[in-house]
């Protein structure tokens, strides 16, 4: 199963839609991925999660993923090694006000701590999140041994978010800049305010006045 088609197929690649998009880090993004279309569907996530953790199989001890989607993928993943006779265990971080994260549930942080980790994320635009997430882990003392995802943007490497392994099913191309910086033949484009997809919304209400306006793309 190839990741692209599906997120394709199940309407979550958003590319050339005459628009904007906005990054958890306030850049702007001239396309955007939404993996959360795939969660409601077994099949997919079962195969893709195989996919995603294969090259871990031999040295994971635990995932680690931000809350709240990729726990979907962090429960399928576990539940994968544990059945391939990899004892694991699988915790993630709650998102704070402040858009940090932090470890803050009951016995998660004991039950990871120490162990040979592969971080979850099933998007990485700037890698923002995902560098977070890592710096959890590698405060409490774990080795980690890569991340995975779904999609990543062509920005996303392993050395630029300094790991030994990136993972990901699909490399979706997309130009990044800051919302200051908008090349000519980007400018005056609406931005996209779905709250699913990425931050238009919170930009929206910072920046209500903003020339090119806001179009939403879901129904």
């Amino acid at each position: 199963m190839d990741a692209r088609s599906v997120l394709e197929e199940y309407n979550g690649v958003f590319l050339n839609q005459g628009c904007l998009f906005v990054s958890t880090m306030d850049l702007f993004l001239t396309g955007y991925v939404n993996c959360e279309v795939l969660y409601p569907y077994d099949y997919p996530i079962r195969d893709l999660t195989a996919q995603l953790i294969a090259p871990f199989m031999d040295e994971v001890e635990g995932f680690i993923c931000p809350s709240t989607g990729d726990i979907v993928l962090l429960r399928e993943a576990t539940r994968q090694a544990n059945d391939a006779g990899r004892e694991t265990t699988a915790v993630w971080a709650d998102k704070q006000i402040d858009n940090s994260y932090r470890i803050e549930r009951n016995g998660y942080a004991p039950a990871i701590k120490g162990r040979r980790v592969v971080v979850l994320n099933d998007r990485i635009s700037q890698g923002g999140t995902t560098r977070k997430i890592i710096a959890i882990a590698r405060g409490l003392d774990c080795e980690v041994l890569g991340v995975a995802t779904l999609a990543g943007v062509s920005a996303a490497t392993a050395e630029s978010l300094d790991v030994p392994v990136l993972n990901a099913l699909s490399v979706i191309d997309v130009d990044v800049f800051p919302f200051d910086e908008v090349p000519p033949e980007w400018t005056g484009l609406p931005v996209a305010a779905d709250e699913p997809l990425g931050h238009g919304q919170k930009f929206q209400g910072e920046y209500p006045n903003y020339p090119g306006g806001f179009v939403h793309l879901l129904s």
